[in-house]
């Protein structure tokens, strides 16, 4: 209730608006909201309630101008939030525009391979992982990822040789002991302890 009343106060700014001390006051206003709007989806999918946090990225996206990298983090955002709901086709579609604002986001494109597992496209799944290990070699979850798109290609090695990385990566975390548990049901001897 109360990020409803703040963003309703907060100016949004014209697009066809030249640019004056008004309009970039107007700007300023308007990144606000979108970052609260963010913020406030971000708690309530948190908090498990995934369709008021839909709600709340819509409304972010919804004023107009951005960078590129809010635009981008709010349409991952959303894309969350539908894969919370179980609507995998808006979790794909607002990933998919996602893609093309923030590229270089190595959450992005492990997100992605998620969703492509779950569709059961492993060659996208594939393309996905590929991209975010290229990102982000050493991340624990997305080596963990890695693996887990290996085994369902059915590349035993492949999958193996992941989890082994995720689990030196994180040894005592929760992606290690994920790791730790793929390996035991792989009747693989653990190369880390």
């Amino acid at each position: 209730m109360i990020l409803a009343l703040l963003l309703a106060a907060a100016p949004v700014p014209s697009a066809a608006a030249p640019l004056t001390a008004d309009t970039a006051e107007a700007q300023a206003a308007a990144q606000k909201s979108r970052i609260l709007w963010g913020i406030g989806g971000n708690l309530r999918l948190k908090a498990g309630d995934a369709a008021t946090a839909a709600k709340d990225f819509d409304q972010g996206l919804a004023i107009p101008g951005g960078t590129a990298l809010e635009r981008g983090e709010l349409l991952l955002d959303r894309a969350r939030a539908a894969q919370s709901s179980g609507d995998l086709a808006t979790a794909d579609a607002r990933s998919a525009e996602a893609a093309r604002l923030v590229p270089g986001d190595p959450f992005l494109w492990y997100f992605r391979a998620t969703l492509a597992v779950a569709a059961s496209d492993v060659p996208r799944a594939k393309i996905a992982i590929a991209r975010a290990l290229a990102l982000a070699p050493g991340d624990p979850t997305i080596l963990f990822e890695s693996g887990h798109v290996a085994s369902i290609a059915g590349e035993d090695a492949a999958a193996r040789t992941a989890w082994q990385k995720a689990l030196a990566a994180d040894p005592n975390g929760p992606t290690g002991r994920r790791a730790r548990e793929a390996l035991g049901l792989a009747d693989v001897p653990l190369t880390v302890k």
